[in-house]
This record gives C-alpha cells, sequence and structure tokens, in this order.
C-alpha cells in the first residue's frame, strides 16, 4: 500500500479515537489522539476542528478562539483556490488567457 494513503487511513483512524474518546469524556487522551493526527497533516480541518472542541472541553477558552481563526482563514484560502481553479478551468476551455480589465 502506498505511504501517503496509510498516512491518511491512520489519520482518519487517530480522528475517529480522537472523537470516540471526547466522547467519553477522556479528554487528555482526545487531545493526543487528535495531535497525533495533526502530525501526519498539520492543516487538515477536521483534526483542528477535533482538537478545538477537546480544547473547548477543557476550557480553554484563549486556545480555542486562535484555533478556529485559523480554521476559518484556511477554510478561506481553500474556498478562494476552488474558484480561481474554476475560474482558470474555464478560461482553458475557452482557449482564451485571462485578462483583467482596468477601470
Amino acid at each position: 500500500m502506498d505511504a501517503p494513503i496509510k498516512d491518511l487511513e491512520r489519520m482518519e483512524a487517530l480522528q475517529r479515537q480522537g472523537r470516540e474518546l471526547l466522547d467519553a469524556g477522556r479528554l487528555d487522551e482526545a487531545l493526543a489522539a487528535t495531535e497525533a493526527a495533526l502530525e501526519l497533516e498539520a492543516q487538515n480541518l477536521r483534526s483542528l476542528a477535533l482538537k478545538a472542541d477537546v480544547l473547548e472541553r477543557l476550557g480553554k477558552a484563549k486556545e480555542v478562539l486562535q484555533l478556529r481563526a485559523v480554521i476559518k482563514h484556511l477554510k478561506r484560502e481553500a474556498w478562494q483556490r476552488e474558484v480561481e481553479a474554476e475560474i482558470r478551468g474555464h478560461h482553458d476551455l475557452m482557449g482564451e488567457a485571462i485578462r483583467h480589465e482596468q477601470l
């Protein structure tokens, strides 16, 4: 099996484990599982959101706010990349160069 696929499966297993531990109230273990998932992919939105949930239950409000700001920023960046790719794809299909008109 390919290494990136194994890492993805491992990360998803850690996320499931972290969620189960959080639901069981085993917060320190949930945080450890979440941190292990983030070691595999530091900007994974699901892992980051799970970490925010764990930190919230641990009463670490300042860290939660900071982490949720990071998540919001990453989501915005991903959305912008998708929009740009879609726009570029339409122009590429039509064989036109992308031009920015100045007003």
